[in-house]
């Protein structure tokens, strides 16, 4: 299970990041246009109803992005901090020669 926290250097976590952040993105989006009790903002039949009706649940879908967005801005730092420490170590060796 060490995989789910040591950074793989072969891994573009900022793409990782941005399409998790994405689909948050749409969790979040998805869940503020379903209103609180649709019977109040929609008196008669229309096509606003006929949309929340059909969105109402749809950001479930999306809820599993969030703690995987999370997951991968740790894994965005901790990538980049052993980035920082591999290019500091190979100053160390250039300077030494």
């Amino acid at each position: 299970m060490s995989f789910l926290w040591k950074a793989s250097p072969e891994l573009n976590y900022s793409f990782i990041c941005g399409m998790y952040g994405g689909g948050s993105v749409l969790a979040f989006l998805l869940y503020a246009l379903i209103p609180s009790s649709p019977e109040d903002h929609f008196k008669e039949e229309s096509w606003q109803r006929d949309v929340s009706d059909t969105l109402q649940g749809t950001y479930l879908i999306f809820i599993p992005f969030i703690p995987c967005f999370l997951w991968s801005l740790y894994m965005k730092f901790v990538a980049s901090a052993a980035g920082s420490t591999i290019i500091q170590e190979e100053d160390k060796k250039q300077k030494e020669e």
